[in-house]
């Protein structure tokens, strides 16, 4: 169970940890059976220890932004939402990666040693302990909680261990563009977000967050902003700024601009589980790129032929202490207004 605890973020993060919904359903439901023994005992162990280490971080960095959003991401993983853990802090720094492995496995080697089971198929959490009450052995729940805390401590100091603060990304050397865009893309001189605004980065209609029919963006965890459900394959940069992030699923990037504000455009709900299959980004992470540039090509009819909604959320993930303002509704064209923040 602790090697299976210890990839599960490397799972989550391609979706394949789905794999494992077959094997708990047909344990739940076996009469001779009832419960469950090594899935649900691992993500436990998983989902705690992504919140001891983004917890970790929190203590440890000393940007504010980053503090903000690794405690509001250590408590959403608490309650057994960690999504916004993995892909906003685990996946992005490998030091924290390595801390949430290392808790995974100890606590999920525990957990299996004192052979930990689970009634109920849902995302252990501190809301959902009660899943691991048995009525023949009450020592059950004792042994999830004592792995809980295992979890939640070990993460928590091995991140402390290995995390090193980093700094803001230093500026492209000088002279890969010139002009206004020089000037409009460089690092903020300080961590303030200064007020700005973003054109849409598709052509489709407006949707509005909250309506976004995934909780981790619908609920503003990730950032505050608005969604594009698409008309064309073609996702561009809605601001002039530098590439900080694609992952490997190719689904997503993100971009630091002028005004300091980091902008996230996620292509679909749930369109991690493709592994990169029909997406083709055009750039590269540390790339500078002008307002309108074509960013990633993204086939749509394949994508919707696998079943994914690729409705588009745009958000400003350092906008904690921001009023960020939905410019448009409707049909909207890319590169019109779309969002504005002060």
């Amino acid at each position: 169970m602790g090697l299976v605890a210890a990839v599960l973020p490397l799972l989550i993060s391609i979706g394949a940890h789905k794999a494992f919904i077959p094997y708990v359903v047909a344990s739940l439901g076996d009469p001779s059976l009832g419960y469950e023994i090594l899935y649900n005992g691992a993500s436990l162990a998983h989902n705690i220890s992504e919140s001891g280490a983004s917890l970790a971080v929190a203590l440890k960095t000393k940007d504010p932004e980053l503090r903000s959003t690794a405690f509001s991401c250590g408590v959403s993983a608490l309650f057994g939402v960690t999504e916004p853990a993995i892909y906003s802090i685990t996946i992005q720094r490998k030091k924290v990666l390595y801390g949430v492995m290392v808790g995974s496995f100890i606590s999920g080697s525990f957990i299996g040693l004192m052979a930990v089971k689970a009634f109920v198929a849902m995302g252990p959490g501190l809301a959902g302990m009660a899943m691991f009450v048995d009525p023949e052995n009450t020592m059950n729940i004792v042994w999830a909680f004592a792995g809980f805390g295992i979890a939640l401590v070990s993460s928590f100091i091995a991140t402390l261990f290995l995390y090193k603060d980093e700094a803001k990304a230093e500026a492209a050397p000088a002279g890969q563009l010139s002009g206004e865009l020089s000037a409009q893309s460089s690092e903020p001189e300080d961590d303030t977000v200064k007020p700005g605004s973003l054109v849409s980065p598709l052509q489709g209609t407006v949707v509005r967050l909250e309506d976004v029919k995934d909780e981790v963006f619908s609920t503003g965890v990730l950032g505050q902003g608005a969604a594009v459900r698409p008309a064309k394959g073609e996702l561009y940069a809605p601001v002039n700024g530098t590439v900080t992030m694609i992952p490997d699923s190719k689904h997503s990037i993100s971009l630091v601009d002028a005004c300091g504000a980091e902008i996230l455009m996620h292509i679909g709900m749930d369109t991690v589980q493709l592994g990169g299959k029909h997406f083709e980004p055009q750039v590269k992470v540390g790339d500078r790129v002008r307002k309108g540039q074509l960013l990633i090509k993204f086939d749509m009819d394949a994508i919707r032929a696998a079943g994914y909604d690729l409705t588009t959320p745009v958000v400003v993930t350092n906008s904690d202490e921001l009023e960020v303002t939905t410019l448009a509704q409707g049909d909207i064209e890319a590169g019109t207004e779309l969002l504005k923040w002060e």
